[in-house]
């Protein structure tokens, strides 16, 4: 496997009625016939199929077809892990209350099946720098909510969120969040 490519290939059977060959591929295990792969019987014993990197498991098998159209039965399945590089969606809806020093932020939670949780980064210039890391640290939100207690008053705050899946990829950052602090400043008797 190659960039979004699989190569096969298989060793050419020998037989004098034989016109081609198909190439089936299945997201089961054990392989039944599943896709048709190729468009056209194929005669040259090689074949490139072009799949998605999401982290799946495909499995191929190849059949030869004799003159009466008649197909053998298939070749052992040959397995092909693709690595996930397909990030979550972009969170967004986000809400933010501020009370006092705290402020709640939250955001619609992300539908995908392998989310393993969210990234909040803060700044108090746009663009928001996601290169100092996280305000949660090295440990992912479980959960499209943070609480954050705001230090400095008469300081404007921007936010924005990512989401994560279980292999590690970071979506793209949320829209900014924005919200300025009022500048408290004691009473004189």
């Amino acid at each position: 496997m190659e960039d979004d490519q699989v190569y096969l290939e298989w060793t050419p059977i020998l037989s004098t009625g034989l016109v081609g060959y198909n190439i089936y591929r299945s997201h089961t295990a054990p392989v039944a016939l599943g896709m048709l792969v190729n468009r056209a019987l194929l005669t040259d014993t090689a074949y490139v199929d072009t799949i998605t990197r999401d982290g799946s498991q495909s499995f191929y098998v190849v059949t030869a077809v004799n003159q009466l159209q008649q197909e053998s039965l298939p070749s052992l399945a040959v397995t092909v892990n693709t690595p996930d590089l397909i990030p979550p969606s972009t969170p967004a809806n986000f809400t933010l209350h501020l009370t006092g020093n705290l402020l709640q932020i939250a955001w619609q939670a992300n539908q995908e099946a392998d989310l393993a949780g969210y990234n909040i980064y803060r700044s108090n210039d746009l663009p928001v720098d996601r290169t100092v890391g996280p305000l949660n640290g090295t440990t992912l939100l479980p959960t499209p909510a943070y609480q954050d207690t705001i230090i400095q008053n008469g300081q404007t705050y921007y936010y924005v969120f990512t989401a994560v899946d279980l292999a590690g990829n970071e979506s793209l950052p949320s829209i900014e969040a924005q919200i300025p602090t009022m500048n408290w400043e004691a009473a004189t008797p």
